[in-house]
C-alpha cells in the first residue's frame, strides 16, 4: 500500500486593498477630512473585492464589505453635517435680524 502524502495548501494572503479599505472606513468615521478617507474605503473595497473574486489565494472579503459599508456610513454623515452646518448658520442669520 502506498503512503499518500498530505497537500500542503498554501495559506491565503488577505489582499492589502481590502485592509486599506476597513482602515479608511474606520478613519472616515471619526477624522472626515471633506469625505476622502470615506472615498477612498469605498474605491478600494471595491476594487479589492473583484481582485478577491478573481483570485482564489486571497481573502478579506469581509474587511473590503467592512470598508464599503462605513465609507458610505461617513458619506452619509458628511452629508448631514453639511446640511447642519448650513442650516445653522442661515437660522443664525434669521436670529440676528430679528433680535
Amino acid at each position: 500500500m502506498a503512503k499518500e502524502t498530505p497537500r500542503i495548501q498554501k495559506a491565503k494572503k488577505t489582499a492589502g486593498m481590502a485592509t486599506a479599505s476597513l482602515i479608511c472606513g474606520i478613519a472616515g468615521i471619526f477624522i472626515n477630512l471633506l469625505g476622502i478617507p470615506s472615498l477612498l474605503a469605498i474605491i478600494f473595497g471595491i476594487i479589492s473585492l473583484v481582485k478577491i473574486s478573481r483570485n482564489p489565494n486571497l481573502k478579506g472579503k469581509g474587511f473590503a464589505i467592512a470598508g464599503i459599508i462605513l465609507g458610505v456610513v461617513g458619506i452619509i454623515l458628511m452629508i448631514f453635517l453639511i446640511i447642519f452646518v448650513i442650516l445653522s448658520y442661515y437660522a443664525g442669520i434669521s436670529a440676528v435680524e430679528y433680535a
